[in-house]
């Protein structure tokens, strides 16, 4: 027997173990809960403990996803809208991007108006989604504040410069229009500045954006010197 059959044996004997090793450690972990006193959830967590690294975080990661389900439809029963708003979005953080967007889209429809909800916005937000796209945030924002529009807006230019030249045009036009400034948003008005000589927007634009950026630099300037007298305060 040649070396290189050996090694393919040997191989795929490694790989029969491993799945023989996953499988009935599943097998286990499920007649152990539904038929033993694996019932409680400290028995489950010593009983994981004793797989392999690979295999238990896989198990924890599940049990963590059922967790955050059975808080969430604990907190839909109690109609407390924090606790509501928290568990909608710790149960999206452990299930993938396509049951997370129908749970934000339901988050969002529960609390249209609730600033606390505008994470999910930013999620669902698509360029040519029916109910949140670019007219449905601009729509979505007159609910809050000046701080916290900015603050939306701000975060919001990541997905927008990857839109199309219209809807670049309209949001970049909106800031604009609405002088938005802060300290955390000096550095995308060179985004604007180059999209602007690519969208060929006139060059009046580009002397507004230069003052928005000069003003927000200003304000970061601000910022920092806080931040550096927070620092010296702790030391």
């Amino acid at each position: 027997m040649t070396s290189s059959l050996k090694g393919k044996i040997l191989q795929a004997l490694f790989w029969v173990c491993v799945f023989s090793v996953y499988f009935s450690s599943e097998l286990i972990l499920r007649v152990y809960y539904i038929y033993g006193e694996g019932n409680s959830k400290e028995q489950m967590e010593a009983l994981a403990n004793k797989l392999p690294g690979f295999l238990k975080d896989s198990l924890v990661a599940r049990q963590r996803m059922e967790d955050a389900q059975a808080a969430l439809e604990e907190a839909k029963k109690n109609k407390d809208k924090d606790k509501l708003i928290e568990a909608y979005y710790n149960y999206g953080n452990e299930v993938d991007d396509g049951p997370r967007y129908e749970l934000f889209k339901e988050l969002l429809e529960t609390y249209p108006n609730d600033i606390k909800c505008s994470r999910a916005f930013l999620f669902v937000m698509e360029e040519n989604d029916e109910t949140y796209n670019l007219d449905g945030f601009l729509a979505y924002i007159k609910n809050f504040n000046k701080k916290e529009q900015t603050k939306l807006v701000t975060q919001v230019w990541g997905k927008v410069k990857k839109f199309s030249s219209e809807n670049q045009i309209k949001f970049i036009n909106h800031v604009i229009k609405e002088q938005y400034s802060s300290g955390e948003m000096f550095t995308i008005f060179n985004d604007m500045m180059s999209i602007r000589f690519k969208l060929k927007m006139p060059i009046s634009v580009d002397k507004q954006l230069e003052e928005l950026k000069a003003k927000s630099f200003e304000m970061y300037k601000r910022l920092q010197k806080e931040l550096m007298k927070q620092r010296d305060k702790k030391k």
